[in-house]
């Protein structure tokens, strides 16, 4: 009896009546899988599955005797897709959008597939798509995909869609003769690999990356957009070959105005994305410590080969100076533009041909060294025949600091504070049989660029260094 159950189930669903084609055993069956394996009867909707004809299924569609397309997007599939969808042979569109799957058996069976659309569904892994040769449209956008699946051998891609992963590289998509629409943006990108064998791609997003360079674009004149904003690029490549290039978004990175002007010259977009730009940071900034009212500063940050670019500085938000065309340095103490006061100091750069944006350059940023105790030649020498103490008590060394007493030792103890260094080679000498103790101290160089000689002992004197740090001493 369990034998004749089944015969009649497996005919209900092949044959449905007598006006309805026959549907093939392998294809009925791979979809009673596909019900089973994600929890079909909690499906939103699931209208005639396991009842009628097979071609009345919810998302089914038929052609002649075979499946051709699986259609259930946002319909609660909770689950897997079973291995037998592979049987699926004639399987044309495979759409599964917004669902919940935790994986995805083998697909290599589905060789007539031209649409693969598996876009939320919270997969960590997709499996190969190399010999997939006949997929034109595949979509695993909004997943958890750390690694890309291969795909090789896709010569008939047109669009891929990879956007908002976890994907931290990309392997070679030299094979993709016919892509058009590559969308890697929402990734964890730090590089690209070449496009040279993309040549009909006409739309790239790269956006919201870690890319700290775009790829060689000579092979890739077809384009008419490119999306790149919210990247680490500081700089561009030559762009003068892409005639059709329509669309060029290239905000919050790391460019200047001469980058800038040279695209916008190159490729003339009509729509072109440049402002806002990220703080510059790196090779043009200076970051001096501390700030004093009586010591001279100059901070700068590197000229714009663009005659026309315009320099203007704040500090912490307030204007300084206005917009000319030379002011890549700042004066900054009682002979300069403004005192030494602590906060940040910014050189925003923009240019006549760029409206309405500005680069922020971080030149300098002035710690707050209110109460320090100064050291110049004045009182650069302590001597004493009894224990010193200073404790929380910072110091800014403007000429060599000595510790000394030829007639007698003595301990100093120096704890809990910075001891800034504020001219190119100078440092710390402990002579005549003193003994130094430096206990949690931070000594370091005024201008985070510079250089201090460090600590010299002479003389049978000691130093003991606890929990300290020496920032770009020579020593």
């Amino acid at each position: 009896m369990k034998t004749l159950r089944l015969l009649v189930l497996l005919t209900t669903l092949a044959f449905g009546s007598r006006t309805q084609a026959q549907i093939q055993v392998a294809d009925s069956l791979a979809l009673v899988d596909l019900f089973n394996a994600t929890s079909g009867a909690a499906w939103v909707d699931n209208s005639n599955w396991l009842s009628g004809p097979v071609d009345s299924w919810f998302g089914v569609s038929t052609t002649a005797d075979r499946v051709t397309a699986v259609r259930m997007v946002f319909n609660n599939l909770v689950g897997t897709v079973p291995a037998s969808i592979s049987d699926l042979s004639r399987l044309d569109t495979l759409e599964l959008t917004k669902n919940e799957l935790s994986s995805v058996a083998d697909l290599s069976g589905l060789g007539d597939m031209t649409v693969l659309r598996l876009g939320s569904c919270g997969i960590d892994v997709v499996p190969s798509l190399s010999g997939l040769s006949n997929l034109r449209v595949v979509d695993l956008s909004q997943n958890d995909l750390t690694v890309c699946p291969d795909m090789e051998g896709l010569e008939e891609l047109t669009e891929l869609d990879l956007s908002f992963n976890e994907l931290v590289e990309i392997p070679s998509l030299y094979d993709l003769l016919d892509l058009e629409v590559l969308d890697l943006s929402q990734n964890q990108l730090s590089w690209i690999p070449s496009l040279a064998g993309n040549t009909l791609l006409t739309e790239l997003d790269l956006r919201n990356n870690s890319l700290t360079k775009l790829p060689d674009f000579s092979a890739n004149t077809a384009l008419t957009r490119i999306e790149a904003r919210e990247n680490l690029l500081r700089d561009l490549p030559d762009l003068s070959g892409i005639i059709a290039l329509a669309t060029l978004n290239v905000q919050e990175n790391l460019l200047d105005i001469d980058d800038l002007l040279a695209a916008d010259a190159q490729a003339s977009p009509s729509s072109f994305g440049y402002s806002p730009q990220n703080t510059v940071l790196g090779t043009k900034t200076d970051n001096v410590a501390p700030a004093f009212s009586f010591i001279s500063y100059t901070v700068n940050i590197d000229a714009q080969d663009a005659a026309t670019a315009l320099y203007a500085w704040e500090y912490d938000g307030t204007s300084l100076t206005s917009p000319t065309l030379a002011d890549t340095a700042l004066e900054l103490g009682i002979l300069g533009v403004a005192l030494s006061l602590p906060g940040e100091y910014v050189c925003k750069v923009s240019d006549p041909g760029l409206p309405g944006l500005e680069i922020p350059y971080a030149a300098a940023t002035l710690s707050d060294a209110s109460g320090c105790t100064v050291i110049t030649p004045a009182n650069d020498v302590i001597m004493s025949t009894a224990p010193v103490v200073f404790d929380g008590v910072d110091f800014c060394l403007e000429t060599d600091w000595t510790f000394t007493n030829p007639a007698f030792a003595f301990d100093i103890t120096i704890r809990n504070c910075t001891i800034w260094v504020c001219e190119t080679g100078i440092g710390i000498d402990v002579l005549d049989g003193v003994n130094l103790t430096l206990e949690n101290v931070i000594l370091q160089p005024c201008n985070s660029d510079s250089t201090w000689r460090g600590i010299d002992i002479k003389d049978n004197a000691d130093v003991l260094v606890d929990e300290c740090v020496f920032v770009n001493a020579e020593i």
